[in-house]
């Protein structure tokens, strides 16, 4: 009997409907013709196929079958298009940027052409010149909703928001073949930067200053063009009305103005410090963006429709996942998501603070902290959750998934992981503590149902939970909780 090749989808796969056919029955049957499968399909990605079969859900490599059926894919189509619509930034620095590096690296000749307000760029190779992968580029700088994934516009959507559960039931509900799920990944992070011109000697603001200026279009307040739709990734209404097309300017010809700007676009203006009534603020640098600990963090979202997608563009997909993927997003000026490993010796200050503040009754949960953490590195990669709950938030959840990639690669042979829980400082101490132990393992667990049936070098991972003792923020914003409740990762050497 012939093996086939049983596989695990990636984070960054389209999970996607096949067509437009009723009949969502198939048959699969393997090269050598010893296995034939037969069930309807759940999901495409380009190469890996699902469906539900006599023997329950089943995902094949479809490159090593023959289907059979009006709903089989069209794994050998010459030519794919693949529609993305992106804010303005995005749409014209970071994804030719990234388009450009998947061709190169894929020996594809690329030519661009604009249709009217459409940026156009063609893939090809040269052995197979009528095999095409074509990107077209569409700006959209406001945050009118995600309707293009739903009405079949747009095959990815970049935004500086998660979906709500309104518009995921909408593209889900009204894609074409009433197949598969809409899917989210962070493409890359920014962050909204407080930031003045010199001769202006300022060194820090508040952050509820910050976020006061933001909501209220303070006159003073100079926000950058593209800051209005960072804004709704954290909850503030939209601003309507752009004060200045060139914050520089502004910002040089009034000292005493402070201003808002993305960190992809600083330029060379003078970073404040952001702080708070309790001391503990984390302060803007590439790490604490990428840890999420920056209390204006902005995770990038590329939202996927449902629909089928090729073998090319799902090659695409698994390459902005790749190292030199994150190279680019990072030479392109913002944030990338390569994970690094901070000593604990460089959390000097917030262990400092939580010693400090430590009362009788958690000053021997922080012992008990330093202690299991001792000679431990903290990855930056962070899980974040809504007040009172376990449940993940959207970027952490695409976290999971990169996290197993890195445990299935090898990236920590011979470590111990740990899964370290934190809450905020509201309500019952007790119960905190009880919080950030489930959130913990609730983490844990979730890394671990990806790893079933895999070969994993690692000596273990664990789960613990903290409470409260280790704030990354101070709590008088909703912002400052959020980041306080969190579980962080941290790898030391097996002893």
């Amino acid at each position: 009997m012939a093996v086939l090749k049983w596989c695990v989808f990636s984070a960054l796969v389209v999970w996607a409907s096949v067509g437009h056919a009723e009949n969502k029955t198939v048959t699969l049957t393997s090269e050598s013709g010893q296995l034939v499968l037969q069930g309807e399909i759940l999901d495409f990605d380009g190469r890996n196929l699902s469906i539900n079969s006599e023997y329950g859900a089943v995902v094949l490599d479809s490159t090593k079958l023959v289907c059979t059926g009006d709903a089989c894919p069209n794994t050998m189509q010459k030519s794919e298009t693949f529609r993305i619509i992106a804010p303005k930034s995005v749409a014209d620095v970071l994804l030719p940027a990234l388009i450009e590096n998947f061709a190169l690296r894929r020996a594809r000749d690329i030519t661009q052409t604009n249709d009217g307000a459409v940026r156009v760029m063609t893939l090809r190779t040269k052995a197979d010149p009528d095999r095409a992968l074509i990107f077209m580029l569409d700006t959209r700088d406001d945050d009118t909703g995600f309707d293009p994934l739903a009405d079949a516009q747009a095959d990815m959507m970049i935004g500086f928001r998660a979906l709500n559960a309104d518009e995921k039931a909408k593209v889900e509900t009204q894609n074409p073949a009433g197949l598969g799920q809409a899917r989210s990944f962070a493409l890359a992070l920014d962050a909204m930067l407080p930031v003045v011109a010199p001769p202006n000697i300022m060194k820090s603001v508040p952050l509820e200053n910050v976020l006061q200026s933001i909501q209220e279009t303070d006159p003073n307040t100079v926000l950058h063009p593209k800051t209005s739709a960072y804004l709704v990734s954290n909850g503030y209404r939209i601003l309507t009305e752009q004060i200045s097309t060139d914050i520089s300017n502004d910002l040089y010809a009034d000292s005493l103005k402070l201003g808002v700007v993305p960190f992809s676009d600083l330029g060379g203006l003078q970073v404040l410090d952001v702080t708070g009534t309790c001391g503990a603020m984390p302060q803007m640098s590439r790490r604490t963006i990428k840890a999420g600990d920056y209390p204006l963090t902005v995770p990038i979202y590329a939202h996927l429709a449902p629909f089928h997608h090729g073998p090319q563009v799902s090659e695409f997909l698994e390459y902005l996942a790749s190292p030199a993927a994150q190279m680019v997003i990072q030479r392109a000026g913002f944030v990338d998501q390569m994970l690094e490993e901070i000593p604990i010796a460089a959390q000097g200050d917030r262990i400092a603070y939580a010693v400090a503040t430590a009362d009788a009754g958690s000053f021997e949960h922080v012992q008990a902290m330093l202690k299991d953490l001792q000679n431990a590195y903290r990855l930056t990669m962070t899980f974040r959750f809504d007040a009172g709950g376990a449940d993940l938030d959207e970027q952490s959840k695409s976290q999971i998934e990169r996290l197993k990639g890195l445990i299935k690669s090898g990236r920590f042979k011979g470590r111990t992981l740990y899964f370290v829980g934190f809450s905020d400082q509201e309500g019952d101490y007790t119960a905190n503590l009880a919080l950030s132990q489930n959130r913990a393992a609730t983490v844990l667990q979730s890394v671990l149902a990806g790893l079933d049936g895999t070969d994993i070098d690692i000596a273990a991972m664990k789960s613990m939970g903290y409470g409260p003792v280790l704030p990354m923020a101070c709590e008088t914003t909703d912002i400052g909780k959020q980041i306080n409740r969190r579980v962080e990762i941290w790898a030391r050497a097996s002893q």
